[in-house]
């Protein structure tokens, strides 16, 4: 069974894989999607995989979908060559995921340190 109605406050850092770090670090990853609903306090935060960090500006953050109405350019944005790649690696994290389960897509930039 998957998570049911998550929410959550990122403060300071998001956490990501070390795979993600490197995608973020190629300039691959734009943005990260999450299952659930979630705020961000602040705007500017680092990215961190537990052993380096990379600091960031929110651009936006999208908690009004739902699973099911991911797009392939959410995917690409994220570092992923398509939708089901995407969809793998979050089942990966999350488990079954409801195709009507909100997610939130938080897009950023690199900011000047």
């Amino acid at each position: 069974m998957g998570i049911k109605n998550r929410r959550f406050t990122y403060k300071g850092q998001i956490k990501i894989s070390s795979s993600d770090m490197s995608l973020l670090q190629d300039g691959r990853k734009k943005c990260t999607v999450r299952v659930g609903i979630i705020d961000i306090n602040g705007t500017d935060l680092f990215m961190t995989d537990g052993k380096q960090r990379v600091k960031i500006r929110i651009s936006e953050v999208d908690n009004h979908r739902v699973y099911r109405e991911l797009t392939n350019q959410d995917a690409i944005d994220e570092g992923f060559s398509s939708l089901e790649e995407l969809q793998k690696d979050l089942s990966k994290y999350y488990g079954n995921i409801d195709p009507e389960q909100p997610v939130t897509v938080i897009r950023f930039d690199i900011a000047d340190e």
